[in-house]
């Protein structure tokens, strides 16, 4: 009688194993996929490499530019000063402007002033006239009465 001894897994075991291997392989495949990736990427690094110093030429490039700009800057502070000078300078007209604009408004007043005091005197020579006028006629009609009593008994 022979006896047979069988050293197995359990068939649950196994098809554990058997899954681990397939997902084993597969990890293996996407690591060969990754590893290709890897030397595209790095094929890519390498070109993104000789784009980074192209991008550093132009970055002193834009350094150059940038000192220029802050030159012009500098330049531009300098006309803003000046333009901030006149703009002061502006207002300080503006305000003086101001005040010549109230003291107009002041001679206008003073002129209307003058225009009404002009229109009551004209009425009072007016007045001075008519009674002027009157006494005139006051005068006349004494000189008439005077001539005529006169006139009358001799």
């Amino acid at each position: 009688m022979r006896l047979r001894v069988s050293v197995a897994e359990p068939p649950i075991a196994r098809s554990d194993a058997l899954a681990d291997a397939k997902v084993g392989l597969a990890d293996a495949k996407v690591g060969l996929h990754g590893a290709i990736s890897g030397l595209q990427d790095g094929c890519l690094g390498l070109h993104g490499a000789k784009v980074g110093l192209v991008d550093a030429k132009v970055g002193l490039h834009g350094a150059i530019s940038g000192l220029h700009d802050g030159y012009l800057g500098l330049h531009g502070s300098k006309v803003g000063l000046a333009d901030a000078k006149v703009g002061l300078h502006g207002a300080n007209l503006n305000l003086h402007d101001g005040y010549l604009g109230l003291e107009d408004a002041y001679l206008t007043d003073a002129d209307a002033y003058l225009k009404v005091q002009d229109a009551i005197l004209t009425e009072v020579a007016s007045l001075a006239m008519v009674v002027a006028a009157r006494d005139e006629i006051a005068s006349l009609r004494l000189r008439w009465r005077v001539t005529m009593v006169v006139a009358v008994p001799g």
